[in-house]
């Protein structure tokens, strides 16, 4: 969502819908903790929340689960310094939710960035209520996205082809334009790893 003036610096909020089993939100979370490991710098000062989110009870409970084993781990292997075990309360983590991600209950532009991986993908399988059900939750996108925020989407549509073209028109920009702010200013960047030429810019 596009916004010239925006210049903040504050600590970022981060949501992935549909995370499933293996939630990219993690993977982002270590990565933090590593930098903050090497270069000594808060990783909660770039960023303050990650949450991952999914229509299923049973896969959020599993991902909480296997979070507090390996906080557990840490707290226990080898490290008897009463001091580190409380730093690591106040590391950063990722909170798991189960959410509907044509519904989702946050308020309106709450996060800076937030990713789909598959998850439209996956609804397109539903040959009836899989186009409507995309565009519920690109609305639900744009809504809780915050001005001069990302929406980072991980599809195996190709973009350059006809048919990714035609969707990306009928799902994402319909569904950017319903949501949110009417008067928004969104700017659409596609990258594919078949593309023979640049990468493809566009404003809308």
């Amino acid at each position: 969502k596009k916004d010239e003036n925006d210049k903040s610096s504050n600590p970022k909020r981060i949501l992935e819908i549909g995370c499933g089993d293996v939630p990219l939100g993690a993977d982002f979370c270590n990565d933090m903790l590593e930098m903050q490991k090497q270069t000594g710098s808060n990783a909660k000062s770039v960023v303050n929340q990650i949450i991952c989110c999914d229509y299923s009870d049973t896969v959020i409970q599993m991902l909480k689960e296997r979070q507090q084993l390996l906080l557990d781990k840490n707290n226990n292997d080898n490290n008897p310094d009463k001091k580190k075990k409380e730093e690591n309360l106040t590391l950063l983590d990722v909170q798991y939710e189960v959410a509907d991600a044509r519904k989702l209950n946050y308020d309106d532009g709450f996060f800076d960035v937030i990713i789909d991986k598959g998850t439209l993908d996956a609804m397109l399988s539903d040959k009836e209520y899989g186009v409507s059900n995309c565009k519920a939750i690109v609305a639900e996108v744009a809504r809780v996205l915050s001005v001069g925020g990302y929406f980072m989407l991980i599809s195996h549509l190709n973009a350059n082809t006809s048919s990714g073209i035609e969707w990306i028109d009928e799902i994402l920009v319909s569904g950017l334009r319903t949501g949110g702010d009417k008067s928004a200013k969104w700017v659409v960047e596609c990258h594919s790893a078949d593309m023979n030429n640049d990468d493809s810019m566009e404003e809308m």
